[in-house]
């Protein structure tokens, strides 16, 4: 049982840096494109499409010359921050399904289905 825990907050702490570091170059690389610009708060253009497709975030992301595709990279990193928890609950059922305890391996993949559904949904 001790190690699956520390393996699960291992995996959590790992995750959660990773989208850190993700988020903080997103918005560095953001913020110095955009040096000296004004806030054009004012009018409301709403987001772009890409941000809305996992796919075409990732294509974007890895685009070097958009300036307003940057935002992507701090998407991506929100996106695996949000993907944290549902992997951990997953790690949990794998876990507990090769310690051979049914009910709690029953239990966690009935939450990783709860969270699929209501994820995709």
């Amino acid at each position: 049982m001790k190690l699956l825990e520390s393996q699960l907050s291992r995996t959590t702490i790992v995750v959660t840096q990773i989208a850190a570091l993700f988020m903080a170059i997103g918005l560095a690389w953001f913020l110095s494109a955009h040096v000296g610009m004004t806030a054009g708060d004012h009018i409301f253009s709403g987001e772009p499409s890409y941000l809305t497709n996992p796919v075409a975030m990732v294509q974007k992301a890895w685009t070097l010359e958009a300036v307003g595709e940057k935002r992507s990279v701090v998407m991506l990193g929100i996106c695996l921050l949000l993907l944290g928890p549902p992997l951990r609950v997953v790690l949990c059922a794998v876990g507990f399904a090769l310690r051979g305890d049914r009910l709690y391996a029953a239990i966690s993949a009935g939450v990783v289905l709860i969270l699929m559904v209501s994820f995709f949904w």
